[in-house]
């Protein structure tokens, strides 16, 4: 099968053909139709994973996936050929990625029936970052009304997470450069959202919205919960340095 794979790291990816997996017990097999790129990818490329995770040569990178099951493991249940399914690969060691023709995947975690009104495409670059937005969202638990900070709006993780805070009935401050970012973030969601650009007075702009403090702050790598709730200036010099 063709695949995108690394002989070494650091090194650039390539296009090469490598031997099709076959599912062992407790896996499926599943037909790539969709993948996407994400920065773990770029990060295991650029050699930064070593020491931290085994590599297994050829590696083939690639987290997020969405296609078709087209083979069981023994002991498989849940599952059927043919299914349309999701999800990310997440085995604990990196060379059997999803930027490929097909993956194996565990049936136990990580994979995930295609949900009516999902598309293929969008579920193929939803796994890695959906799940980072939606964890980061359900461990703040932003209650209806309070407001969230979210830094890096034009991102994966923070273009979802926008839309799941002003689902959620939050007060969304996102920062995002006027322009093509700020009318993207702005198109995410039909709730209405505080756009402030990071290159700016961010305090000034932030205290204006919410003059009493943010009740959350999600950035890029992390974020306080609502029990570490910062006063205005506080919150604010934090917003500065994401």
């Amino acid at each position: 099968m063709r695949a995108v794979t690394l002989d070494s790291v650091p090194a650039t990816p390539a296009v090469t053909e490598v031997d099709t997996p076959r599912p062992e017990a407790g896996e499926l097999l599943v037909k790539v139709a969709v993948s996407s790129i994400n920065g773990f990818d770029a990060a295991t490329a650029a050699g930064y994973l070593q020491g931290m995770m085994e590599h297994r040569f050829p590696l083939v990178v690639g987290k997020d996936f969405a296609g078709t099951v087209e083979a069981l493991g023994e002991g498989v249940d849940g599952f059927e050929v043919g299914q349309a399914v999701f999800g990310v690969v997440m085995k604990p060691f990196l060379g059997t990625g999803s930027l490929a023709e097909h993956v194996t995947v565990s049936a136990g975690y990580g994979v995930a029936p295609l949900p009516d009104g999902l598309s293929v495409q969008e579920a193929g670059a939803l796994g890695l970052a959906g799940t980072a937005a939606l964890d980061s969202l359900n461990f703040v638990a932003p209650a209806d009304g309070e407001t969230v900070l979210i830094s890096g709006a034009t991102g994966g993780v923070g273009a979802l997470a926008v839309q799941l805070a002003a689902a959620r009935g939050a007060r969304v401050i996102a920062t995002a450069r006027p322009g093509a970012e700020a009318d993207f973030v702005a198109g995410l969601t039909g709730t209405p959202v505080h756009l402030v650009d990071f290159a700016g007075d961010l305090p000034t702009e932030v205290r204006a919205f919410a003059p009493g403090g943010v009740d959350a702050v999600r950035k890029s790598t992390t974020c306080r919960t609502r029990s570490q709730r910062l006063p205005a200036a506080e919150d604010l010099e934090t917003a500065r340095q994401l």
